[in-house]
């Protein structure tokens, strides 16, 4: 095989694997039109286990009023009626209580009510009463534990909130209230991540992440070059 054919070989690899992740990311942004629930520390505080909170996080680019919208749980005793706006890319985060339930986190928004340690089955609901977004545990959470109160992390706003597969223990017991959720890279289950790794753990993820991404921006970028230069043979080619 000689090496003209080789590399032409090679190219057209190059390039419908750049198309395939290219159709993937952009099918994955058209389902997401609005606000999803993005995480749920159903378990409380070391501190207090009524602190609980949920956060919500817009995936847009574009402010989404919230006025007049409702999170409710059907298995819980909760059932509100949110007032707001969130920004493009933004988080929501609704305290149970009062302030003091994240002491360090201004609350977006200050709820009454309570999530059962047994599960729940959260819906948001717009004020046309459509179901933006929905987390069904009613058989138990996906994710969290009781023991060292870390809480239930979505993984992707772009997967729909009912797949177990979803959500994540998040790594940290506090959560990452009004931050991006750290997906983990690995296997392990957070509830059994030593304090000592979870710094390397980070790392892991970030790097990856990165690699990824430079790699789908090569890809894409040998792709555009390869297509152009095709596309400026074919038109001497057909000049001549």
């Amino acid at each position: 095989m000689s090496k003209v054919i080789l590399s032409k070989i090679i190219s057209k690899i190059f390039f419908f694997i750049s198309v395939s992740l290219f159709w993937q990311t952009s099918t994955c942004w058209a389902k997401v039109e609005s606000v999803v629930i993005n995480e749920i520390a159903w378990a409380g505080s070391k501190n207090d286990y009524t602190k609980e909170w949920i956060e919500l996080y817009n995936p847009t680019d574009k402010n989404i009023n919230i006025n007049g919208w409702r999170l409710i749980d059907r298995l819980g005793k909760i059932n509100i009626v949110l007032k707001g706006k969130i920004t493009p890319f933004s988080f929501f985060t609704l305290e149970r209580t009062s302030e003091e339930t994240l002491p360090d986190i201004k609350a977006d928004f200050i709820y009454t009510g309570a999530l059962k340690n047994s599960g729940g089955y959260l819906m948001l609901i717009n004020k046309r009463g459509k179901i933006v977004d929905e987390v069904n545990c009613k058989e138990g959470w996906f994710a969290g534990d009781n023991k060292t109160k870390r809480t239930m992390e979505r993984r992707s706003a772009y997967v729909p909130g009912s797949d177990p597969k979803n959500w994540q223990t998040s790594i940290y017991p506090s959560g990452t209230p009004k931050r991006k959720n750290l997906v983990l890279s690995l296997k392990k289950q957070a509830e059994n991540t030593p304090d000592k790794e979870r710094i390397s753990l980070k790392t892991f993820s970030a790097k990856n992440s990165f690699l990824s991404q430079l790699l789908l921006a090569n890809i894409s970028s040998f792709s555009l070059t390869f297509l152009f230069s095709k596309f400026k043979f074919n038109r001497r080619k057909k000049n001549y």
